[in-house]
């Protein structure tokens, strides 16, 4: 039994080698030891790695960084002056999505992942703090870190090599893995989902993001109900009109007398049109 479990993990090792390159060959433990500490750490400049990770040369982080983010890896996410010897502005680096990816295979990361998501500025997701909130309020550390665990190693055995697919379409292979992850029982969930109102971080989010997002959607839904509305009357008139009398006027009038009733919020706007 053991030996089948030593087994998957040397096929897993070998899959990320391959699928995830910068993680393989010459150097791979440098680079996979700076993407680590960006994932940790957030923005950081060069310096910042060489002198927090101990290289013995601070052209070895250089190059790295430049391979990193010629490869996709890494983008510029601002610029900070430096502190030592004559002040200029640098580039501070920080993760892709394909290099949040890359960072997965440290436990370091999985175990911190809510922090990671937060730190990382070039990882946009749509509400992504309400996202976050709601991760850090259904659960723990070690679930989340075996939650991650179990997406990375489904997610790896099915995408083909990382740096063959465009960065802002790598979530698109998460619809095409091969294999449901198994995740583990969240102990931070209520059986009753809805009792996750209680919880005042949750319910702030509720109110402050998602409710609002509701509203607005529930808004534009109606009022393009009302316009479909009003172009199915509108035709109808036009089938009835007399050919006798001017079309144009009696549309104009029709017009100018249902269109405020049907629309009594963009009374101005309908005015200007006017």
């Amino acid at each position: 039994m053991s030996g089948n479990k030593d087994s998957e993990h040397i096929n897993l090792e070998e899959l990320i080698s391959f699928k995830i390159p910068v993680l393989s060959g010459v150097g791979a433990s440098n680079t996979a030891h700076i993407i680590e500490y960006l994932a940790t750490s957030g923005p950081s400049l060069k310096y910042d790695i060489f002198k927090n990770l101990n290289f013995a040369r601070y052209s070895t982080v250089s190059r790295r960084i430049d391979d990193l983010r010629e490869r996709g890896y890494l983008g510029v996410s601002g610029k900070r002056l430096t502190e030592r010897g004559k002040q200029k502005e640098e580039s501070m680096y920080s993760l892709t999505w394909r290099g949040f990816v890359a960072s997965l295979s440290s436990d370091k990361v999985k175990k911190d992942l809510i922090n990671v998501l937060r730190k990382s500025p070039l990882l946009k997701l749509p509400e992504k703090e309400a996202i976050l909130v709601v991760l850090q309020e259904v659960t723990t550390p070690e679930e989340l870190s075996e939650i991650s665990k179990a997406i990375f190693e489904v997610y790896v055995k099915t995408i083909p090599n990382i740096e063959m697919i465009n960065d802002n379409q790598l979530w698109v292979w998460l619809f095409a893995m091969r294999e449901f992850p198994v995740f583990p029982k969240l102990s931070k969930m209520p059986n009753d989902v809805l009792e996750l109102l209680d919880r005042p971080p949750i319910l702030k989010v509720i109110k402050e993001r998602v409710a609002p997002f509701i509203k607005q959607k529930a808004d534009e839904m109606e009022l393009a109900y009302r316009l479909f509305r009003a172009i199915g009357a509108l035709s109808q008139f036009i089938e009835n009109l007399d050919e006798t009398e001017k079309p144009s006027i009696q549309v104009k009038g029709y017009l100018e007398n249902q269109l405020p009733r049907l629309f009594p919020d963009q009374k101005a706007e309908l005015k200007s049109l006017g």
